[in-house]
């Protein structure tokens, strides 16, 4: 299998490089800016098109995540999520694109309902429009797989996101500041996993759209209590949460792909201590 990983340097990226090498996949690689230290032929986002379009796979995970800006005009989420996918659709015409998306798709779905590969999208924000869009453009493609992540963890993840943000705390405080009773639940996927998802994906003849999640949502309390039982912090309470709970129903995925995860939230999370 020669494939070829845009976003080579990003989170995802990496992993899935790691995942795709042990695999003894011929793998080359796109990054930005800076190229990740491994040992496979590399080109800058910039000589993209110059690339022959003769791959097996295309990976497309390169995207702008605007944190804590989802619903703010950004001409680099425009540049990244939609108009990088148009060039990457269009010059490799005959690749398999498998295409990393987002739950952000989805907006606010029903409350107290799972959340599937078919629920009903419904006012996403702007960032999540972008990813929507992405996966249109991915959609006329002739083979393609779409996977929508949910929260990816891992070493070398970005730090102002609530897991590694907690465990700061933990480390430099001593203690966890919890919004509310901490009821908010969001499902977490190892980064190792939710390459192995992209790596099923690959391997699939059909065209699909896949849940890139664990599947086991568990509140920010239970997050604060596997801190707390792996470093001795202090968990304090204070104000209100009125974020919305996100649970997931990854079954289809799961049998499709036959996925399960392998790294568990505590065992991820000792990682990152």
């Amino acid at each position: 299998m020669r494939v070829l990983i845009v976003g080579i340097n990003g989170f995802l990226g990496n992993a899935l490089t790691q995942t795709c090498l042990s695999k003894g996949w011929d793998t080359e690689g796109v990054y930005y800016l800076q190229p990740p230290d491994v040992a496979i032929k590399m080109v800058e986002m910039n000589h993209l098109t110059s690339l022959k379009p003769d791959y097996d796979v295309v990976f497309l995970l390169a995207a702008k995540i605007p944190y804590g800006k989802y619903n703010v005009p950004d001409s680099e989420v425009v540049e990244a999520n939609v108009l990088l996918v148009y060039t990457v659709c269009t010059h490799f015409p005959g690749s398999k694109i498998v295409y990393a998306s987002s739950i952000s798709v989805y907006g606010n779905p029903p409350a107290k309902q799972k959340i599937t590969e078919n629920t009903p999208m419904d006012n996403p924000p702007l960032y999540g429009l972008s990813k929507v869009a992405g996966e249109y453009i991915v959609r006329n493609h002739p083979a393609f797989s779409i996977i929508r992540y949910t929260s990816l963890y891992g070493k070398g993840m970005f730090g102002g996101t609530f897991l590694p943000s907690m465990i700061a705390q933990s480390q430099s405080k001593g203690e966890i500041t919890v919004w509310g009773k901490g009821e908010r639940k969001q499902d977490y996927i190892h980064v190792s996993d939710a390459a192995q998802i992209a790596v099923s994906a690959a391997s699939r003849g059909k065209n699909e759209v896949y849940l890139g999640v664990s599947g086991y949502s568990v509140s920010n309390l239970e997050v604060a209590r596997i801190i707390q039982e792996l470093t001795g912090c202090e968990i304090v309470f204070q104000g209100e949460d009125s974020s919305p709970s996100f649970e997931y129903d990854a079954s289809h995925t799961a049998n499709i792909l036959q996925f399960s995860t392998k790294i568990s939230l505590i065992k991820g999370i000792q990682e990152l201590l």
